[in-house]
C-alpha cells in the first residue's frame, strides 16, 4: 500500500534493528508499543486516504485491544464507529444513553462529567463514513468479528451488534 513506498526496505531494515526487544522489560511494555505502533499506521493511512490499509489497521487495532482485554479502548472505538442514531418510538438519546451507560460501568462516578461533555462534542460532530467507508459497516463486518475470537469480548460485541439493529430502525 502507500506506506509500504515511503520508507525503502534498507531503511525499514535499519530502523528495525535500532528496535533492541530486550529494552521491553515486559509484556506490558511491548503490548503498549504495539498498540501505539498501530494507532500510528491508522493515522498515517487517513492521512495518505487509503481506505484500503485503514480497514486493515483498525481490524488489526480492534484484534490487539481484544487480546489485552483493554475494554476501555474497545468500546472507545466501538462508539466512534456506531456514533448516534434515533429509534422510531424511541426517546431520541437512546444511543447516547446506551453509550453513557457502557462508559459508566467501565469508569469511576467522578468522570462522568467531562466524559458527558466530551461525548456531546463528539455526537455533533460524528460523520457516518471514512475514507468512503460507512463506519457502522466496518464495525458490523470487520471491528466486531475481531474483536468476537477473544470470548471474554464477546458480551460487548453483542452489545454493539444490539446497538446497530437498534440503529437500522
Amino acid at each position: 500500500g502507500n506506506l509500504s513506498g515511503l520508507v525503502p526496505r534498507s531503511d525499514c531494515a535499519k530502523i528495525l534493528s535500532q528496535v533492541n526487544a530486550d529494552n521491553l522489560t515486559d509484556v506490558e511494555d511491548y503490548s503498549d508499543f504495539s498498540r501505539l505502533h498501530l494507532e500510528a499506521l491508522i493515522a498515517s493511512s487517513r492521512i495518505l486516504c487509503s481506505a484500503e490499509e485503514y480497514q486493515e489497521w483498525i481490524v488489526a487495532y480492534a484484534s490487539r485491544l481484544s487480546s489485552l482485554a483493554d475494554k476501555q479502548r474497545l468500546h472507545a472505538l466501538c462508539r466512534s464507529l456506531l456514533g448516534p442514531y434515533t429509534v422510531a418510538g424511541e426517546d431520541n438519546d437512546s444511543a447516547t444513553d446506551f453509550i453513557l451507560k457502557s462508559l459508566r460501568n467501565l469508569e469511576e462516578e467522578e468522570k462522568h462529567k467531562r466524559e458527558d461533555e466530551m461525548l456531546s462534542a463528539s455526537v455533533k460532530s460524528w460523520k457516518p463514513n471514512i475514507l468512503g467507508i460507512s463506519k457502522r459497516k466496518l464495525l458490523r463486518d470487520k471491528v466486531l468479528p475481531a474483536i468476537s475470537r477473544n470470548r471474554e469480548m464477546q458480551r460487548l460485541c453483542l452489545e454493539y451488534f444490539e446497538e446497530i439493529e437498534k440503529s437500522k430502525k
